[in-house]
């Protein structure tokens, strides 16, 4: 059973990647699929997506692939949780730390299938004098988050640094606006939208960039994840699913500044076609998975546990967390 079952895996791959060929992927933005291929799947993987940067990833699997896949986005990433507890979804997008919780509420119900963004917070200046961390010293920043993830990701990242809350991404843009806010942490695409106000703010640091010099590892944003029984039954849908969400990743970052910002505008990912351009070359779009998933998320996880486990539903996931290829084909 276990050979047939892995035979049966490779032949759906194999189907699908000659599908995927005679699309021509490299064609124009908002080409689809459906209108060059016959094949049709008798039951759609159903994926509960992010609104926003964290869902963009899905952008052209979504646009060319619905003959495969029921993408749902939601605004809020414990909507999207939801819908993987009540077995609504099969795959999920979430916040690392939001899936290390609904692993540890579910008993390891679900996997991490790979990592498909990094960390979108940039340290804004008005002026030119934030060059590394340690320009930070001794500075006050405004930002948004206390008692979240981003809290304590901020924290690690700089050290003696006066760090003031607000409420919200309005309470940032108007004291930017008013010049009482030279130094801001904001996420995209809140980042791009105080820029293109014109009162003189860039970015200067990108908080990814000073975690990997401290760590030496990516800072994961967000995961992809699947339920077990998903896995279980539909093993080559969620190979495929996995190579589909990587070229669509990939397709968005080569073709950014070449009509991909066009695209996902018209996806409704962003407001406006010039926030979409201003942002998504920011929105650092990575698909990584296997060992190199493992470690990056492990060293985020850790991190948060150590501040507040409570972030992370208690703990800090045991190896059942992280989905396999090899592992999934063999049983």
């Amino acid at each position: 059973m276990k050979i047939f079952k892995r035979i049966l895996a490779l032949l759906t791959a194999m189907i699908m990647l000659v599908s995927f060929a005679a699309c021509g992927d490299t064609g124009s933005v908002g080409e689809t699929e459906e209108s060059t291929t016959s094949y049709i799947r008798e039951e759609k993987t159903k994926i509960a997506s992010l609104s926003g940067a964290m869902g963009m990833s899905l952008a052209k699997l979504t646009a060319d692939r619905d003959y495969a896949y029921e993408v749902t986005s939601y605004a809020d990433p414990e909507q999207a949780a939801d819908q993987i507890k009540n077995g609504t979804a099969d795959i999920a997008l979430l916040p690392v730390n939001t899936a290390a919780t609904l692993y540890n509420e579910t008993n390891g119900a679900i996997k991490i299938l790979a990592i498909n963004t990094l960390s979108t917070l940039y340290v804004l200046e008005n002026g030119e004098s934030i060059k590394s961390a340690d320009d930070l010293k001794g500075k006050t920043v405004y930002t948004v988050g206390k008692g979240t993830s981003a809290e304590h990701i901020i924290n690690r990242a700089f050290s003696d640094v006066t760090v003031e809350y607000k409420n919200d991404f309005n309470e940032i843009t108007a004291l930017t606006d008013e010049g009482k806010a030279d130094i801001c942490i904001l996420t995209e695409p809140a980042a791009a939208s105080v820029i293109a106000s014109g009162k003189g703010m860039r970015r200067a640091l990108s908080i990814s960039d000073e975690w990997n010099k401290i760590c030496g590892t990516p800072l994961v944003q967000s995961v992809v994840v699947a339920r077990n029984e998903y896995i279980e039954q539909k093993p080559e849908y969620v190979s495929t699913f996995l190579m589909h969400n990587e070229l669509s990743l990939n397709y968005i970052n080569a073709n950014l500044g070449a009509g991909a910002e066009t695209f996902l505008f018209e996806s409704k990912y962003f407001e406006s076609e010039e926030l979409a351009a201003a942002t998504a070359p920011y929105c650092n779009l990575k698909f990584i998975k296997g060992e190199e998933m493992k470690t990056a998320v492990k060293a985020v996880l850790d991190m948060l546990n150590q501040a507040d486990p409570a972030l992370i539903g208690g703990e800090v996931p045991d190896d059942g967390f992280y989905y396999s290829e090899s592992v999934a084909a063999a049983e």
